[in-house]
């Protein structure tokens, strides 16, 4: 499956920007690229540091699995940001994938918020 990923980020007063769009044969290469483009933001934006200042900033810490956890990250109490977006077809089967193997795959019924939003038709997929 073709992953593609596309890397925005805004400071305050200008908006959101797009910075890239990469794309990727794998889910590990993709992971790979998100976690180091965004552990570079942090660095360069001085994310450390931010953390002192504004002691309930969020720690930076890099996506374990893709498509389920979000590399969006936010500094300076909002005034910056970064957010590495999958493109909807490749988010919703790695949604999926992640259900299916933490619930279907294990026998255990989905949470009942998953299994309302199935009903009301509003699957990422």
């Amino acid at each position: 499956m073709k992953i593609t990923v596309t890397i925005t980020d805004w400071c305050v007063p200008f908006d959101q920007v797009v910075r890239g769009t990469f794309e990727f044969e794998n889910e590990a290469d993709a992971l790979a690229h998100i976690n180091a483009t965004s552990a570079a933001w942090w660095a360069a934006n001085e994310g450390d540091r931010c953390m002192a200042e504004y002691p309930d900033t969020t720690p930076y810490e890099p996506i374990g699995e893709l498509g389920y956890y979000n590399a969006r990250y936010e500094l300076w109490g909002g005034e910056q940001g970064f957010h590495a977006m999958l493109d909807h077809a490749v988010y919703a089967a790695l949604h999926e994938a992640h259900y299916k193997r933490e619930f279907d795959g294990k026998g255990i019924t989905r949470p009942g918020y998953l299994i309302v939003a199935e009903l009301s038709g509003h699957k990422p997929v």
